[in-house]
């Protein structure tokens, strides 16, 4: 299965403040910093994780704006 990596980059726009390096690294254990360099079981599992990631920032987005005075 080919990396599709425009969903890695739209799940990295939201996380403010981490990078592409960082990411890889992580998940590589230091091996690389290339999205291209990594085994598709890293990659899978790192999309997972930041797929969790993105949903949780988002039902707690949609969660605070559920009490918010100004909704």
């Amino acid at each position: 299965m080919d990396k599709n990596y425009a969903i890695f980059y739209a799940l990295l726009k939201q996380m403010p403040g981490v990078s592409k390096e960082e990411l890889v690294l992580q998940w590589t254990e230091g091996r690389t910093d290339s999205l291209r360099d990594m085994e598709p079981v890293e990659y899978n599992a790192m999309i997972r994780a930041m797929k969790g990631e993105a949903t949780d920032d988002a039902a707690r987005k949609k969660a605070r704006s559920a009490f918010s005075p100004y909704s």
